[in-house]
């Protein structure tokens, strides 16, 4: 294994961090974060594309934009990204959901039913078939260990019951579907 410099044309985002990275057919979707000075970095979308020519662009996108925010998941469904929570200015915690259209480029707000996950961010959100798991997080010094799930085709909340030991709260962590389990 060694490491080496991936060179890419185009304009390249500033280094941030608290945002979240999806890849698309090739192409990685980077939103939202802090800049090095702490600052909520405003809500452009950065997509690197990682075949043939690496190129970055800062596409001109349409539609109704999300706040700006950092500590917040982004999870992929088929051709939609799903934008979830996080924290915006002034440490404004967020329970909205946000998406992107990866083939047009256009944010939309869904219109959600069901009982939304509390306001939270550093939580992860995991698409797991149709839907997005979300895990844990933080509301200002309270931890979660609760899971919401985002049915993609109801646009619907539950909370499920789940049974066994649940692990401990927690927060900035990482989730991952591996075959049936959410990990």
């Amino acid at each position: 294994m060694a490491w080496s410099a991936a060179r890419a044309a185009g304009k390249t985002p500033l280094p941030c961090s608290y945002h979240t990275a999806t890849e698309f057919d090739g192409k990685m979707f980077v939103f939202g974060g802090k800049d090095d000075s702490g600052k909520v970095k405003e809500s452009d979308l950065y997509i690197l594309n990682t075949a043939g020519m690496r190129a970055w662009n800062l596409p001109k996108v349409t539609g109704v934009h999300p706040p700006k925010r950092y500590g917040h998941s982004a999870a992929r469904i088929d051709k939609i990204l799903y934008v979830f929570g996080g924290c915006g200015e002034g440490n404004h915690y967020l329970n909205d959901m946000t998406t992107l259209k990866s083939t047009t480029l256009a944010w939309a707000k869904p219109r959600l039913v069901g009982s939304l996950p509390a306001p939270r961010a550093h939580h992860s959100g995991t698409a797991v078939k149709k839907q997005v798991v979300v895990f844990g997080g933080v509301y200002l010094r309270t931890g979660f260990n609760d899971v919401n799930v985002f049915d993609s085709v109801k646009n619907n909340w539950t909370s499920p019951a789940c049974s066994g030991t649940p692990p401990s709260k927690r927060y900035c962590h990482a989730a991952a579907e591996i075959g049936r389990a959410h990990v």
